[in-house]
């Protein structure tokens, strides 16, 4: 434990050497600044505190992933990112509302379904690995950027330089008929 709060503040000195003063969880990045944005079509944008960012290592080649593959990630159908990498997968720990939607939006679950299934996987050898449970926004950030092959979500307005924003479906948090927000898990089937 101690080694790994030593990287943790390693990893948050090297991101404020690198970026300066406002890298972090904290500083909203600028691509998202889509609040009150209307689209082409005359829609509203959403707005970037009521969607989830995919997120990766700085270092993974992935620009855009369809909603379709990233279900495969978060489901362990697919272990591995096109360059070869493993794909370690973080979810923030239950209950929060960031991990709600994600089980409602893309695993179309419920909490108890959700353990089943990796409860099952674990069991028949299908899934080398279980997702890591993170207690906060700052752990996920920090752990994707260490970890290379990381996969995770977080609030689109507490992303922060330290990580890239993958596309879903060619478009990011903020933009009209992006797929993780916070409404759409509301309205969802597995709600």
């Amino acid at each position: 434990m101690a080694l790994m709060l030593r990287l943790i503040a390693a990893a948050a000195v090297l991101t404020a050497a690198a970026y300066g003063p406002t890298a972090g969880p904290a500083r909203a990045d600028a691509r998202f600044s889509g609040k009150g944005r209307r689209t082409s079509a005359g829609r509203d944008a959403t707005a970037p505190h009521d969607s989830l960012a995919i997120i990766v290592n700085r270092s993974n080649p992935v620009e855009n992933i369809s909603f379709a593959e990233l279900r495969q990630y978060f489901l362990g159908e697919r272990t591995h990112w096109p360059n070869g990498r493993r794909v370690t997968l973080v979810m923030r720990d239950a209950p929060r509302p960031e991990r709600d939607a994600v089980l409602r939006i893309v695993y179309d679950m419920r909490e108890q379904d959700f353990r089943a299934h990796f409860l099952r996987a674990r069991f028949t050898g299908e899934l080398p690995e279980e997702p890591r449970l993170m207690d906060s926004t700052s752990r996920v950030i920090n752990f994707v950027f260490l970890q290379p092959g990381a996969l995770a979500y977080v609030r689109a307005d507490e992303v922060g330089p330290s990580v890239k924003v993958v596309r879903l479906d060619g478009l990011l948090p903020g933009d009209a008929d992006y797929k993780l927000t916070f409404s759409t898990a509301v309205n969802s089937p597995g709600s």
